[in-house]
């Protein structure tokens, strides 16, 4: 006579996995069922427009008593932050993420002028999957988060990479600059993953078969216990079971005590350098996704955090 686990045991054998157990994981199933079709739709398929205007209503926008909206600008694409220069203009930092228009930073003259282009990111400069988060003045230059780098836009236009190299290729990008009162820059970097593991909802968020080689990153030593879980090989064969573990890529299978070293460069972390990128060093780590940043007033750093999906 055989009887079934408890369920708590049960639960605990599921845990080497990454195959949804009950509720379906829509981003890993779609993957799944999206690779054989990819091909064809490469081919023969066509790409839906992702521009043009939104239309928009500011008397929809719910605000407090005493409060009311109004439009400055229109004809924008992807804005996700504003930050004032010197002269007083707003400059608009368009992120380019999986729409049809390249990121790039906008100079707004609030006072209701249109829009003009202060700087576009194109050719390699724009990661499809990636995002243009963020911007901030450090003086007369401007200061960008760009998907796994920072960079900075002199006043005549020219545009250095102070800072490359970040695990800013996956599921999150590095997030807002912010000027500390130390003066020095800062700046939050997502996890490249849900949990610290690549699996196959990676796939189905576009990121993974361009960038097979990124994981998470810690920031300092860590030693693993050599848990590794089960998926299907999104990369190859759909057929095929892949072993993966935590803090490396995709496919990669991990042993107890194994060793994996810590970078100053981290992933769900803040970091904070000078003004040309000199002297990067961690400020915090163990978050998920620091998206913005603030200092209050007696130089507490405050960080908003996006939490953990409800992935298996």
């Amino acid at each position: 006579m055989t009887t079934k686990p408890p369920p708590q045991q049960r639960h605990m054998d599921r845990r080497s996995q990454l195959w949804p157990p009950t509720a379906i994981d829509l981003p890993r199933a779609l993957a799944w069922l999206s690779k054989p079709l990819m091909p064809l739709v490469e081919r023969y398929g066509k790409k839906v427009p992702r521009r043009g205007p939104r239309g928009f209503a500011p008397a929809d926008v719910l605000l407090p008593a005493g409060y009311r909206a109004e439009v400055i600008a229109t004809g924008l694409s992807a804005p996700v932050m504003t930050t004032f220069g010197p002269d007083g203009a707003a400059y608009v930092v368009e992120s380019g993420h999986k729409v049809d228009d390249p990121p790039g930073i906008r100079r707004v003259d609030v006072g209701g002028g249109k829009p003009t282009h202060l700087h576009t990111f194109a050719g390699t400069d724009w990661v499809e999957t990636g995002a243009v988060t963020g911007a901030i003045f450090v003086g007369e230059a401007l200061i960008v988060t760009n998907t796994d780098r920072v960079v900075r836009i002199d006043p005549d236009g020219t545009v250095t990479t102070i800072v490359d190299g970040l695990p800013g290729r996956g599921d999150h990008q590095t997030n807002h600059p912010l000027l500390g009162p130390d003066g020095k820059v800062y700046f939050g970097v997502g996890s490249a993953t849900n949990s610290g593991i690549v699996g196959s909802d990676n796939a189905a968020y576009g990121w993974l078969k361009d960038n097979p080689e990124t994981h998470d990153v810690p920031a300092r030593d860590v030693v693993l216990a050599g848990r590794n879980y089960d998926d299907r090989d999104v990369l190859g064969d759909l057929k095929r079971t892949v072993r993966t573990g935590a803090f490396v890529s995709f496919g990669t299978e991990t042993t107890p005590g194994q060793v994996i070293p810590g970078n100053v460069k981290a992933s769900g972390a803040i970091l904070r350098c000078d003004a040309d990128g000199a002297n990067l060093e961690v400020v915090a780590w163990g978050l998920r996704n620091p998206y913005g940043l603030a200092f209050a007033p007696d130089g507490r750093l405050f960080a908003t955090e996006h939490g953990m999906d409800n992935r298996s």
